[in-house]
């Protein structure tokens, strides 16, 4: 007999949801992403490099995904880093192509309406539909109003303690206000 499974954290939740765009939660025995989906056109990470990361180490290369980052130490991923300036946000090499990726995860660099403006940009540029934005909970309205975006009741939690409240923004049924 099995012993019984803890129910997910909010953060596996938010990257179960951040991959499947299901709003379904996994059942037990199964794995809990889809990936078949995700190898085809992928998920952009923009200025979001411990997400890029966490995918990396979690599907290896089941999943297409690039990182959108200024830090060239980054480099060290080859072919899926792409140097990215918010203050450039359509400077992107040409085989990036426009609305290319089905999700777009961001956590712009600074909490300022410009540094958001500037993302949202390119966000729009890369994104068929999804959205999953990263930010201070005071940009709620910037965020609405430039990319259509709703805030999730899921708090995402920094290691580093933040002075401003972090929150999650999404533009799709992501499941990320299930169960809290």
């Amino acid at each position: 007999m099995a012993p019984p499974s803890s129910p997910p954290t909010p953060w596996q939740r938010c990257r179960s949801s951040m991959l499947s765009g299901s709003g379904t939660w996994p059942q037990a025995g199964r794995p809990n992403t889809p990936l078949e989906h995700w190898t085809r056109t992928g998920i952009a990470c923009v200025s979001a490099p411990s997400v890029y990361q966490k995918l990396r180490q979690r599907h290896g290369q089941a999943v297409s995904v690039y990182i959108f980052e200024y830090d060239r130490r980054f480099a060290v991923y080859g072919e899926e880093f792409i140097f990215y300036d918010y203050n450039k946000p359509l400077e992107l090499p040409a085989r990036i192509a426009a609305h290319s990726f089905d999700i777009v995860v961001a956590d712009p660099p600074y909490l300022s309406e410009e540094c958001l403006r500037k993302t949202s940009e390119t966000i729009q540029y890369l994104a068929q539909g999804k959205i999953l934005l990263c930010t201070g909970a005071i940009m709620e309205e910037a965020a609405a109003t430039l990319l259509g975006v709703k805030r999730c009741k899921f708090i995402p939690q920094h290691t580093r303690n933040l002075a401003n409240e972090f929150r999650c923004y999404v533009n799709y049924d992501s499941g990320l206000d299930q169960g809290l």
